[in-house]
């Protein structure tokens, strides 16, 4: 059984009888893409032959695959492929301030679509080892990966 470094940290807090200030984190949880109705149309466009992507796939190389969907649900989780979840704006219960976080930006298109969830292995997975998908993404989109806990990140 491989544990993870938080895992380690927060049994080292718990044995010296210290609150355990940190919460288990699954390995992966869904992931929001959080862009404009534009980007949102245009990534689509670029990914499926149809508009219709609900419940769609898309399969990634070394990294995640896709599967994306139109609405958030409960029901949603992830399994072998991580579940995408468009939105244009992301959740209050994310912990990510969105508005603050649009309002500071200062660039035209980077950063101006969002790929977060809340834990994921790293999020090199997204992009950097997701090559296909990443030779998808329309021109100019700037798209930038966040995730609040990285379970094998290196940085």
């Amino acid at each position: 059984y491989v544990r993870t470094r938080t895992e380690i940290f927060s049994k080292l807090l718990q044995l010296h009888d210290i609150i355990d200030l940190i919460p288990s984190v699954p390995p992966v949880t869904k992931c929001y893409f959080a862009c404009n109705k534009k980007f949102q149309f245009a990534l689509l466009q670029s990914l499926f032959s149809s508009v219709d992507y609900n419940n769609a796939v898309y399969t990634g190389g070394e990294g995640h695959s896709f599967q994306f969907f139109e609405q958030d649900d409960e029901l949603i989780t992830p399994g072998d492929k991580m579940p995408v979840v468009f939105c244009q704006s992301l959740p209050k219960s994310c912990g990510f301030d969105w508005e603050k976080y649009v309002t500071a930006l200062k660039t035209k298109l980077y950063g101006r679509a969002l790929m977060y969830a809340q834990a994921a292995t790293t999020t090199m997975d997204f992009l950097d080892r997701n090559e296909s998908f990443v030779k998808r993404l329309p021109e100019g989109m700037g798209v930038v990966c966040v995730c609040g806990c990285m379970t094998r990140g290196k940085g």
